[in-house]
């Protein structure tokens, strides 16, 4: 039998679920209060946006990618800013559409289906910035970027604070700064070939090798660009590569190691296939749960870089989640709640995933939550209100052995059964 311990309590309580015994009103079930995370599937998250300044950086006569003109071959119904909104369109597809990972776990079994990662990129500008000609584009004549000379010749640096120089009645670290060099090549068995890559930066932005105005050279269908650039930006959250597989175009010498730091990734069958974000090629269109731990919790627990903004995830909204009378549910997924749940009187709600929430969860007489996982807060810079309860001094409490699977009556008085669960920056834990 489950070590059932019964709290009588009615005034508010603390994070440590130390009571006050004055009148009947649940069953606590006393195990330790931290569990694993515990990430099921994801559905869907309330977005944490993420403020983007976008880059094209052409040669010192401007030229060798698109301008704000046309698409720097004469095209004018192609010009970087329409490319420009096609790049925050791309990224925002593919992190909040994702697929399933096509890999399995290391113990065989399928990985939870993360459908979005809760990211929202959005180009940044201010209308009294009178220098920001194009709403959060930039065009730049480099100097440095002559594309004469091949990748073998040296690369340029192209350092994020040489890169940001180019700008200097921009945002700075106001948002992050997305860098697209227009064309970087090498020549490998006599033929011209295009390099597709990019370089995350710590400082708040990535410089990436424009794929797509690759593909305007070569007349061909546009490239999908969106995933090397979530890929970057996975790497300023925390998250490695699930494998590292690189041929050297050069000499032909090809590289493996495998330097995923998420716990649930095969890194050997990463390397087969794979459409992780994280890993080279492929659609770069999922995350495993482990990474999507990594990924979310960077966004709600910065403190770094102004360009995130998560007031989306403080705001309350007015009509809450009610569990209706009678009903049993089971919230077996990933959530984040920006409402009052209510459990109403013969309902109970059984909660086997971690949740975020700012908003209070409330118990009426006669219902029933049963959490067997995390509840935490969703806004970053508040505590979320806890756990209220109806309780009925009244009327005596059911036998402790029967709590969990009896049907309640109207009149009784609610129940919240903890089962390893931890509640995590509560106002008030449990209380009434």
């Amino acid at each position: 039998m489950e070590n059932l311990i019964w709290f009588k309590f009615c005034s508010r309580t603390c994070f440590a679920l130390i009571f006050s015994l004055c009148c009947t009103c649940f069953l606590l079930n006393a195990q330790s209060q931290s569990n694993p995370y515990k990430i099921c599937k994801v559905d869907n998250t309330i977005k944490t946006k993420v403020y983007v300044n976008i880059h094209f950086i052409l040669t010192e006569d401007g030229k060798c990618n698109y301008t704000a003109f046309d698409n720097g071959l004469g095209n004018t119904n192609i010009t970087g800013l329409t490319v420009a909104q096609e790049v925050i369109d791309a990224m925002n597809s593919k992190t909040n559409q994702m697929e399933p990972m096509k890999t399995k776990k290391p113990d065989g079994t399928d990985h939870p289906h993360i459908k979005s990662s809760g990211t929202e990129y959005v180009l940044y500008s201010e209308p009294s910035n009178s220098n920001d000609l194009y709403h959060g584009v930039w065009f730049h004549n480099y100097d440095k970027y002559d594309t004469t000379i091949s990748i073998s010749d040296g690369d340029p640096n192209f350092s994020y604070e040489e890169l940001l120089a180019l700008n200097p009645t921009g945002y700075g670290d106001k948002v992050y700064h997305i860098f697209l060099i227009g064309v970087r090549w090498y020549i490998k068995d006599g033929i011209r070939n295009y390099s597709i890559g990019g370089t995350s930066f710590l400082q708040g932005g990535q410089r990436v090798h424009n794929g797509w105005y690759e593909q305007e050279l070569l007349g061909s269908p546009v490239y999908g660009l969106g995933g090397i650039l979530n890929h970057e930006f996975g790497h300023l959250t925390g998250l490695s590569h699930t494998v590292w597989v690189y041929t050297d175009p050069l000499t032909g010498q090809t590289y493996k190691n495998t330097v995923a730091l998420a716990s649930d990734i095969d890194k050997d069958a990463e390397v087969v296939e794979s459409n992780n974000v994280m890993t080279y090629g492929g659609s770069q269109a999922a995350l495993s749960a482990e990474q999507f731990r990594i990924w979310r919790d960077f966004l709600l627990k910065n403190t770094t870089y102004k360009f995130i903004d998560n007031t989306n995830l403080c705001i309350k909204k007015p009509n809450p989640i009610i569990i209706p009378m009678g009903s049993n549910v089971v919230w077996d997924s990933y959530l984040e709640l920006d409402r009052q749940v209510i459990v109403e009187p013969t309902a109970t709600l059984r909660i086997t995933c971690d949740i975020r929430t700012n908003s209070r969860i409330t118990v009426m007489r006669g219902g029933k939550l049963i959490v067997q996982a995390s509840i935490s807060n969703l806004c970053p810079t508040e505590f979320w209100p806890g756990i209220e309860v109806w309780g009925n001094p009244n009327k005596p409490h059911p036998p402790l052995e029967e709590i969990e699977n009896r049907l309640l009556t109207f009149d009784d008085p609610g129940v919240v059964i903890l089962k390893a669960a931890t509640l995590s920056k509560p106002v008030d834990g449990v209380f009434t």
